[in-house]
């Protein structure tokens, strides 16, 4: 069973739009459904089954640490049962691991408090293999499981994001990923034993479900 993802991230997105996905990914059974913290308290009373995620410093994660934990916090109080924190991609690109070491030790330490689950999202087209491999292990060292493979700002390739999920098995780690465009592709995705994908549109959502 591959898990279903629904990110709502745009800052325009209209409450209209919000409100479209959360009753189309309880209808279809999506597992997660995140969006943009300003629209947190209202899915909270739309979402019954599915989990909710904030999306944290979204897309480049460019803010303080503690900016980033006060906008964890603020939303986990809101409802939300998961933070989806963008790493910060200017310390990935230029190997300043030990940033995203102490910014990730603050943001779990919370998340551990509060009994609620960090995920990340990672623009790993900007990393070497051995930048990847590195952002990897520390991930695994810090107990976070689940890793959303790109942004929506750079263009999708599915294939790379296949073949990066399954890197990412080495670590324990489950790729989550994006470029799905039709239903066939979800097929073919369990056939290559993909564990998690997601859509960063509502629209999407409606034409591969077929709903009106």
């Amino acid at each position: 069973m591959v898990e279903k993802h629904l990110a709502i991230t745009n800052n325009l997105t209209s409450f209209n739009e919000v409100q479209r996905g959360c009753f189309f990914g309880e209808q279809i059974g999506f597992d997660y459904i995140s969006t943009i913290p300003a629209y947190i308290p209202s899915a909270r009373k739309l979402l019954k089954k599915s989990k909710l995620g904030a999306v944290i410093d979204y897309p480049y994660g460019f803010s303080s640490t503690q900016v980033r934990l006060h906008s964890a916090l603020e939303n986990l109080r809101k409802g939300a049962d998961c933070i989806d924190l963008c790493l910060n991609t200017n310390d990935l690109v230029n190997n300043r691991f030990e940033s995203i070491i102490r910014d990730l030790l603050a943001l779990t330490n919370l998340i551990d408090i509060q009994k609620k689950e960090l995920r990340v999202i990672l623009e790993y087209r900007l990393l070497t293999d051995e930048q990847l491999n590195t952002i990897s292990e520390i991930l695994t060292s810090k107990n976070i499981y689940r890793v959303i493979l790109g942004t929506g700002t750079m263009v999708e390739n599915l294939i790379d994001n296949v073949i990066v999920a399954h890197e990412l098995k080495k670590y324990a780690l489950l790729g989550v990923v994006n470029g799905v465009t039709n239903a066939s592709q979800i097929q073919t995705l369990v056939e290559y034993d993909v564990e998690a994908v997601i859509f960063n549109s509502v629209q999407l959502v409606q034409k591969i479900w077929g709903i009106k």
